[in-house]
């Protein structure tokens, strides 16, 4: 692995537990159904990002943005700031050997309440890594928001 990726979790809620776990409650798959007409506001909303990058991977700093694009206007919606550690290269090898592949991660959850769905759309996240001969932008997922229109009732 020479390059960073990472992923996106949309949820309806992350919730932090001991021992630093996540539970991850209502995911959501290849895009967002919504029942019924705009605009609607869900209770919560959330994306649970994973960025993993190899250690000799040159950056100063990590950038995450989560975006949402609703009625033909883009918004940032949430933004997270990493410096890079400067231990990131002293994690010792458990049977004090060397690490044969040495990466690092970031894990960054995002939660909103209530969140507002005016239209169909997109929400998606990115990354930029910063570092001195420039910066690289890569992709860490997206969910398109459809609503489905409930048919009339008979009577």
């Amino acid at each position: 692995m020479n390059t960073p990726f990472g992923t996106s979790i949309f949820c309806d809620d992350v919730r932090h537990e001991v021992d630093n776990k996540f539970s991850l409650v209502g995911c959501y798959g290849s895009q967002m159904l919504l029942n019924g007409s705009a605009p609607l506001k869900l209770p919560t909303f959330a994306v649970f990002v994973k960025i993993i990058f190899p250690i000799n991977y040159p950056f100063k700093k990590i950038l995450v943005r989560v975006y949402s694009v609703f009625d033909d206007q883009e918004e940032e919606i949430a933004r997270a700031n990493f410096v890079r550690p400067k231990e990131l290269n002293k994690v010792p090898h458990p049977d004090g050997g060397e690490w044969k592949h040495k990466v690092g991660q970031f894990v960054i959850p995002f939660r909103w309440a209530p969140f507002h769905i005016p239209s169909n759309g997109v929400i998606y996240v990115r990354a930029q890594f910063d570092n001195e001969g420039g910066s690289e932008e890569i992709r860490l997922g997206a969910l398109p928001c459809r609503f489905n229109p409930l048919p009339p009732e008979d009577v």
